[in-house]
């Protein structure tokens, strides 16, 4: 991963349509999804045990359009079903489906959010 090349296994275009050529915003943006949203995202278990429907889609909503942010848009589909949910056994699934989706892409997220911040220590 040279400058502000990103891993094939992220959305390239969509990255390079956010960010072009500025490392800066890409690594903020990649640090606040990992110290902001991720933790968002293991709150979604417990909410839904509670079945906190409306605070359970309030998270749900905001949490949707950042995967696009780091080249994971995919995983939105996830959370317009997790919206759209008022069934405990359905939410828990689905939110089963986004705890073994994030495993695989996390890595890369994290691989990739260290290669921004050396191009911030190089510069």
């Amino acid at each position: 991963m040279n400058s502000l090349d990103f891993p094939e296994t992220l959305d390239r275009v969509l990255l390079k349509d956010i960010y072009d050529d500025d490392a800066e915003y890409a690594y903020l943006m990649f640090g606040l999804f990992l110290t902001e949203i991720v933790p968002q995202i293991y709150t979604l278990r417990q909410v839904a045990e509670q079945q906190n429907w409306p605070l359970l889609r309030q998270i749900a909503h905001k949490i949707k359009p950042t995967f696009g942010m780091v080249g994971v848009p995919q995983m939105e589909q996830f959370f317009d079903k997790l919206e759209a949910e008022t069934q405990l056994q359905s939410a828990r699934a689905i939110i089963n489906s986004i705890d073994e989706k994030l495993a695989q892409v996390l890595p890369v997220v994290q691989t990739t959010y260290a290669h921004l911040k050396n191009l911030q220590d190089e510069n």
